[in-house]
């Protein structure tokens, strides 16, 4: 179903009839400003429904005013080295065929679309060498009303840049961009910007960094939103997406190509029924202060992946899976923060499919009403708070792999305590290999329902928790020489010095 902008873009677009023939190229001549439907300022008169509207005669870096003061109906729009800007005035500018716009870089051809409702078949930004831009002012661009497409950087030597820009237009909507599919680095550098509460929406795919030699970058900012039946983040070639406080709402997402990030920050929302992570080069999923909520998380890469939380919520309604392939990294998510968390009904597996890590600090928690399974090839860092409560909360956890905990600065613990590491509706398994935090002595002890950890005695100067004090203890009190918080601190005054390697040769043995 239509939105009512999209009824409202589509009850315009229907008074326009688009020609079926492109017959000749109608040049602007006019030096400065002018309006676009007086006929000395073109060279074969003013534009009509079969012709080619070229604004690129004489070059210039010089922006120029045309100003359109009825609704206007063309088959083409071409802007080469020269920077039109078109004041629409709340008028309809029918293109029946395509815009293009591209150039030298030396003049960085511009075309700017302010104040109106502008429908084309097809959009072409950055079709030769150089560098050109697009930029929706206040308007709404509808490419066949959201069947056509965009494509940015055609050429391998472009560099293109697409604006959304203009909290409102004429027609009482924000800037908008209406599409099938868009991309943004088709061969060449592409940039999609959409301002502060703007709005893009493709029927198809959204796709950054298509081929290899592609380079795609979106970002979007406060309040803009970003709508796709799937989104790319690299697809062949490299991308970043960026949302700060923006929103994005799709079917699909993947993080691919030679190397691809999609960051959020500032209260930023990201919400799509699948997740997936796959590439040879590095894919980052990264939340700073925002929410992400997923149907299905799949890490299936061969290169370095990681989902990244600091202070975020990441929901995830069915699953998650860490699987590493072709011998690649292994996998990682990482919460961190007392405001990260991981919720939802889903289940998370981790492990099961080569190695992966899973990390938990500063206060994060995973929280899922389904299971957690760690496979041998897990490894569960856990970075211990002084009034830490349990890590993950769940309602079935198995236990293997490795486990690794470790105190955050200034944590100390003495014996006879127990700190709750999970608690479950039911526990099974154990983990394979257990590391403690230097200088502490304990166990990890598995109940029907939690696992903790146990502290006892400890001897001063074993750092290492291999219940002697030798070489080991101080090779790792030198390693953290000159540190402050750290175990090999023995006098606690603050700082690992000559104090504490007194201490530590005393104990030795």
């Amino acid at each position: 179903m239509l939105s009512p902008s999209r009824v409202l873009v589509s009850s315009i677009a229907a008074a326009l009839v688009s020609p079926t023939l492109v017959a000749s190229n109608h040049v602007w001549v006019n030096p400065a400003d002018g309006a676009f439907d007086a006929p000395h300022v073109w060279l074969g008169g003013v534009p009509g429904p079969a012709d080619v509207a070229e604004f690129g005669l004489r070059a210039s870096t010089v922006p120029f005013f045309v100003t359109v003061e009825s609704d206007i109906e063309i088959g083409g729009l071409i802007v080469e080295d020269q920077r039109p800007l078109l004041d629409l005035q709340a008028h309809a500018f029918d293109v029946g065929g395509s815009i293009a716009v591209g150039g030298f870089s030396t003049f960085h051809p511009t075309l700017v679309l302010s104040n109106g409702l502008c429908q084309a078949s097809e959009v072409k930004v950055g079709d030769r060498p150089g560098s050109a831009s697009l930029t929706v002012d206040w308007s709404i661009l509808a490419v066949d009303v959201g069947e056509g497409d965009v494509l940015m950087a055609t050429d391998a030597l472009a560099d293109a840049t697409l604006t959304i820009t203009g909290f409102d237009s004429p027609f009482g909507v924000p800037a908008t961009l209406y599409a099938d599919n868009v991309t943004v680095g088709a061969l060449g550098q592409g940039s999609l910007l959409v301002d502060d509460s703007c709005y893009v929406e493709c029927n198809g795919s959204l796709i950054l960094g298509a081929a290899a030699s592609g380079d795609g970058l979106l970002e979007a900012l406060q309040g803009a939103k970003v709508v796709a039946n799937a989104m790319r983040v690299g697809e062949e070639g490299r991308a970043e997406m960026a949302l700060a406080g923006a929103v994005a709402i799709t079917n699909d997402v993947t993080l691919g190509g030679t190397g691809s990030s999609l960051a959020l920050s500032f209260g930023a929302f990201l919400a799509s029924e699948t997740l997936t992570m796959k590439s040879e080069g590095e894919n980052v999923l990264s939340a700073t202060n925002s929410e992400v909520l997923i149907g299905d998380v799949v890490i299936d890469a061969s290169g370095p992946a990681i989902i990244d939380l600091s202070d975020s919520f990441f929901y995830v309604e069915r699953s998650l899976e860490l699987m590493q392939q072709f011998g690649g990294p292994p996998p990682e998510l990482r919460v961190r923060g007392s405001g990260s968390r991981v919720l939802g009904e889903g289940n998370i597996t981790s492990g099961l499919n080569g190695q992966s890590i899973v990390s938990i600090s500063d206060g994060g928690l995973v929280v899922v009403s389904g299971s957690v399974q760690f496979g041998i090839g897990s490894e569960l860092q856990l970075t211990i708070e002084q009034d830490q409560s349990a890590f993950i909360e769940c309602g079935a956890f198995t236990a293997d792999g490795h486990l690794s905990l470790a105190l955050a600065p200034g944590v100390t613990f003495g014996p006879g305590q127990t700190i709750p590491l999970v608690t479950a509706g039911k526990v099974t398994g154990f983990f394979g290999a257990v590391s403690l935090p230097p200088g502490v002595v304990g166990s990890v002890v598995y109940h029907s329902n939690e696992i903790v950890l146990t502290t006892t005695a400890a001897q001063l100067g074993d750092l290492t928790g291999d219940g002697v004090v030798g070489a080991a203890d101080l090779s790792f009190l030198l390693g953290d020489w000159g540190l402050h918080g750290s175990p090999a601190d023995l006098n606690n005054d603050g700082v690992v010095s000559a104090g504490d390697l007194a201490i530590l040769l005393a104990e030795w043995g």
